[in-house]
């Protein structure tokens, strides 16, 4: 790779934030990266499309024209897969159920609760739980209200909305760095081919930074993704440059450190300390 393009608003600050963010990378040897899952199977188009291996977070419900909340960090969402079936979390506990996606509806009978949670879910979530097993009810008429957020309503008018938490494809696709967050700062690799980050469902991250592969620990949950462990894995022989730049892509992430994560269907944003001046983090895309 050659050298980063750079647009910046308060370059100094850049540099004193990168400084502190890219000390304690480490060396070590071996492949720290993988290609991308196979395609997944043909949906049947429409929001059916958009649907289909996702998960969403489930905002709230309105039922006799009363709106009830979720539980906070995405502590309800669900998932439509392409096999047919459907899982999540109504806040208190896991259920499934079959599933027939169309391009413009989503059919379910009753949701089976796979635990039982007797005793342990704070009323609020069990008065939420119940208008939503009720909502999730036969064949739902799917709505895009505005990018990423859909409303499920069945045929007596009661409405779920629910909001993309993780695209499909979240694990094992290529992520390509597109900026560098730091402060008000933000840095693009000039060949994101070669800065790209692979999250998997076992919560490791691997991928390239620009010379050298990486290794990392990524765990997703809630709205938060925790980082952690990134260390090279590959010495490879590169010009001093590229060699300088791939630390402030790997940022030497070291002990564990949380960031709140915002997705489209193409793109993840990864940001620590979102309301501060000392902000850092990632906004990666997919082609």
């Amino acid at each position: 790779m050659g050298g980063a393009a750079h647009r910046s608003r308060r370059p100094v600050t850049a540099c004193v934030l990168l400084a502190a963010l890219i000390a304690g990378v480490g060396t070590g040897c071996g492949s720290g990266y993988g290609g991308s899952e196979a395609p997944a199977p043909k949906g049947p188009g429409g929001n059916g499309d958009l649907l289909l291996g996702a998960r969403w977070k489930i905002h709230w419900v309105v039922s006799g024209g009363t709106k009830t909340s979720g539980p906070p960090d995405a502590g309800a969402w669900i998932t439509f897969d392409h096999d047919g079936t459907a899982e999540g979390s109504d806040g208190c506990a896991p259920f499934q159920a079959r599933v027939t996606v169309t391009a413009s509806t989503v059919s379910l009978p009753e949701t089976q609760t796979t635990a039982d949670h007797a005793g342990t879910c704070p009323e609020a979530h069990r008065f939420f739980e119940d208008r939503l097993r009720k909502a999730l009810t036969g064949q739902l008429s799917v709505t895009a209200i505005y990018d990423g957020t859909m409303d499920l309503t069945n045929p007596r008018g009661e409405q779920v909305r629910i909001t993309l938490l993780w695209p499909e494809g979240l694990y094992g696709r290529r992520w390509r760095l597109s900026q560098l967050i730091a402060g008000d700062s933000f840095l693009s690799p000039r060949d994101s081919d070669e800065v790209y980050f692979v999250f998997r469902k076992n919560g490791t991250v691997s991928g390239k930074l620009g010379c050298d592969d990486f290794a990392g620990r990524a765990a997703f949950r809630g709205e938060q993704v925790t980082l952690s462990e990134f260390r090279l894995t590959t010495d490879q022989s590169c010009d001093p440059e590229t060699k300088r730049q791939q630390k402030w892509w790997g940022w030497g992430v070291g002990p564990p450190k949380d960031y709140q994560y915002s997705v489209t269907h193409d793109s993840v944003s990864i940001v620590h300390d979102a309301d501060s001046l000392q902000r850092s983090g990632y906004e990666l895309r997919s082609p």
